[in-house]
């Protein structure tokens, strides 16, 4: 029988502890709802509830069906399921087809889809940077480089879209994979307030809200507080947060050798009221991560009214805001200037930025209800 509505199942939320990833993710299944009236959407926990024996039984039948999803994403195995067919699917797909499911978005990209056969999915990929920085830990180490790739090569060119924050990696999709372009769809992040407070004080620190990953790149910031420390000068106080994904004993080391631990504030890993607190009382958020094109903190800070400094590598979509510097990602000289603090930083026009993100939102909701229709149109054909 024809639904006259679309059912949308969201599979692949972080938890908070996920940072950027867990407001990105959460940012986008917003989205979705609000673009999607006549669509009904539900968020799926993939995760087995029930005790600790069920569990782990759960567990080990999923990693068995990956490992058979594995191979049947192989050559050798193409063959033998035109013939025999896997008829019952998996227990994420059964339970999607009993919940009556439409369509399946990640909000991510995660090797759940590789259990999919029979349910069209739509994977989203924030970023390329394990391309770009192979030489990094996290892009590297344990096959996490040939892991993304055979996602991105499995996942994304099999997906009925792919959702994506920028042009720039639209455009990275399209030469490195040989994705179509009518197959991506571009959302910029569209951060919305729920209220606009302005504030007339502002303490004397930067402050750096990021886990302590190698592409964070906290060691120029390092850098620049010992550069003016030896050319005479006071650093505003460097407040951090974030967890440790590796690279903070090396952040630690650094700061011990180059004697400017006094200046730097850990603060750990904080709730989004803690964060906030801190946009609205620091004198600039500083954003020197390597890796782009785009990243959340810059959008948050400036809609708490509090300037930002971020590097030309994640720049994408900033130029047409006050209040931010873009800096080259190693250059010393130029994050000590912004650092400094007797440096004058710009004003932020926070009304200028809520209503340039309104308007990327409904430009925004557009995209994705035409999407919708039109896969409903096709949905018509075989259902």
């Amino acid at each position: 029988m024809n639904k006259s509505h679309l059912r949308i199942a969201i599979l692949g939320l972080e938890d908070f502890t996920a940072g950027g990833a867990h407001t990105a993710e959460n940012l986008m299944l917003d989205q979705i709802r609000k673009s999607s009236p006549n669509c009904e959407v539900i968020v799926y926990d993939s995760n087995f509830q029930g005790n600790k024996l069920q569990k782990l039984i759960n567990r080990l039948i999923r990693k068995l069906q990956f490992l058979q999803a594995l191979h049947t994403h192989t050559p050798l195995f193409w063959r033998f399921r035109l013939r025999y067919p896997l008829k019952k699917g998996s227990y994420i797909e059964r339970k999607l087809e009993k919940l009556d499911v439409d369509l399946v978005i990640f909000v991510g990209i995660y090797e759940e889809a590789l259990l999919l056969n029979r349910i069209p999915y739509v994977v989203t990929i924030w970023d390329l940077g394990h391309r770009e920085f192979t030489y990094l830990p996290e892009m590297s180490n344990r096959g996490a480089f040939e892991w993304r790739e055979w996602q991105i090569e499995k996942l994304a060119k099999r997906a009925v879209r792919v959702l994506v924050d920028s042009e720039s990696t639209k455009n990275n999709l399209m030469s490195h994979y040989s994705i179509l372009e009518k197959s991506i769809l571009v959302l910029p992040f569209a951060l919305q307030q729920n209220f606009i407070k302005e504030t007339n004080y502002r303490e004397n620190f930067a402050f750096y809200p990021a886990h302590f990953w190698s592409h964070k790149n906290h060691t120029i910031l390092v850098k620049a507080i010992k550069h003016l420390v030896d050319n005479g000068h006071i650093p505003r106080r460097l407040v951090l947060t974030g967890l440790d994904k590796g690279a903070k004993a090396h952040i630690d080391q650094l700061a011990a050798d180059l004697g400017v631990t006094g200046f730097i504030d850990y603060k750990g890993f904080l709730s989004k009221s803690e964060i906030q607190s801190l946009y609205l009382r620091a004198s600039i958020t500083v954003m020197p991560s390597i890796l782009g094109p785009t990243n959340l903190p810059p959008l948050e800070s400036l809609l708490n009214g509090c300037p930002v400094a971020v590097t030309s590598a994640g720049s994408w979509g900033l130029t047409s805001f006050n209040g931010v510097l873009i800096l080259d990602a190693f250059d010393i000289s130029a994050w000590a200037k912004v650092l400094d603090s007797s440096y004058d930083l710009p004003i932020v026009e926070i009304s200028a930025v809520a209503s340039r993100l309104e308007d990327l939102r409904e430009t925004n909701h557009k995209i994705l209800k035409d999407f919708f229709c039109e896969f409903k149109t096709l949905q018509s054909l075989y259902k």
